[in-house]
């Protein structure tokens, strides 16, 4: 029989949660894409092909500079060292399995490619209960706001604030019952009396749930009068209440959450170009650097609806890209029309007809709707097409493999 996932600790920092978080947002959008072809678990890793502006940009930074640079690959770092560890059960069968999130990474910077161009193998049994067990991100985020680290703590706040659900509440467990919850590891638990459980195991944690997070609760034993059986002639009686959270816990990023973000960022990159176009020719004196950059950010921000096409045509475009790693050209959508034979997206996010140069659609918006009808047409076909010389006009749908 197939084991079932049962338990994850994973001790990460709150960094390292949003960036898996994010990955995980990746791959479903790669899957999204690629239609054709199922997630495949049966491999021990995937490979996602990103770059640095579209972490930074969902992660909520404004820049890339290199202190967020410094920041992602950090996190990176961490990922491919702090292990997972993952339980499975099924009857009275177990297993456990220990795996880092990151194989490893390869960061590479191409002139040509404006993109810092972002390849990072992924373990896929991590990527597996993720995507099935969505509620680990809020499970993941909670441990880390209350800084909750011992495996027990973790097993007992999460079965004792399911049964709260910030209600004051009383639970009783028999003694074999609780050290059937505790007994989720490989090794036989040699806390199976009383004393045992008591001294070892719930002195700490009660201390450490109680001083750390949002759960109040006390606990004793109490002599069950209706049990004849000397051995099982006890419970261990839990009162438990939970205080609301001081801040929202998160869950797995929802794709309009993370547009929200890519919008903010896309909306910078106008205002910090337009900044050093007026200060570069001395066009206008501008005293107050941030007042002028606060105007034209308000003003952009009108135009959501235009950078949120533009996010998500790069997204679509970096797809193409980054799909066959060796390979480099322009992404091209072949026989567009009888007219128009390769089309590709240029840097004002446009159709541009590479042979007769010219644009075919009027703005970012026009441009989705456009390669949309045509993906969902008959026999719609798109590749990377080789050029003799780089196209510096249309950077963002180049790569180079």
């Amino acid at each position: 029989m197939q084991l079932q996932f049962n338990k994850m600790f994973w001790n990460l920092s709150k960094s390292e949660i949003d960036l898996v978080n994010v990955l995980i947002n990746i791959i479903k959008r790669n899957d999204e894409f690629d239609i054709e072809h199922e997630f495949n678990y049966a491999s021990p890793f995937y490979l996602v092909d990103t770059n640095l502006h579209e972490l930074a940009s969902s992660l909520g930074y404004l820049t890339l500079d290199d202190k967020v640079i410094s920041d992602l690959t950090k996190s990176l770092d961490l990922l491919s060292k702090i292990q997972a560890s993952i339980y499975y059960i099924a009857h009275k069968d177990r297993s456990l399995e220990k795996s880092t999130f990151v194989y490893k990474y390869v960061l590479t910077s191409i002139d040509r490619d404006l993109n810092k161009r972002l390849n990072i193998w992924l373990d896929t049994s991590i990527i597996k209960v993720l995507r099935e067990n969505t509620e680990q991100f809020l499970k993941l985020y909670t441990y880390d706001r209350y800084d909750l680290r011992s495996k027990y703590s973790i097993v007992l706040y999460d079965a004792l604030s399911a049964i709260s659900k910030g209600k004051q509440s009383r639970v009783e467990y028999s003694l074999e019952e609780f050290i059937n919850l505790l007994d989720f590891d490989l090794e036989k638990t040699e806390n199976n009396t009383w004393a045992k459980i008591n001294g070892n195991i719930l002195k700490r944690v009660s201390k450490e749930i109680e001083n750390k997070s949002n759960m109040y609760f006390r606990y004793e034993k109490v002599k069950n009068k209706n049990v004849l059986d000397e051995s099982n002639n006890m419970v261990i009686r839990f009162e438990v209440s939970l205080a609301p959270e001081l801040e929202e816990t998160q869950t797995i990023y929802t794709d309009d959450e993370l547009m929200t973000r890519k919008i903010a960022y896309y909306i910078e990159k106008d205002v910090n170009e337009k900044f050093k176009s007026v200060s570069r020719f001395g066009n206008v004196d501008i005293n107050d650097v941030e007042s002028y950059k606060h105007t034209v950010r308000k003003n952009l921000q009108i135009n959501k609806d235009e950078y949120s096409a533009q996010v998500k045509v790069q997204e679509w475009v970096n797809f193409v890209k980054y799909s066959s790693p060796e390979d480099h050209g322009l992404v091209v959508l072949i026989n567009y029309t009888p007219e128009n034979d390769l089309v590709t997206v240029n840097n004002d996010y446009k159709l541009y007809d590479v042979m007769k140069k010219v644009e075919l659609s009027t703005s970012a918006k026009d441009t989705q709707i456009k390669i949309n009808a045509f993906l969902n047409s008959t026999d719609s076909e798109y590749a990377l097409a080789d050029t003799e010389s780089y196209m510096k006009e249309c950077s963002i749908s180049y790569t180079k493999g």
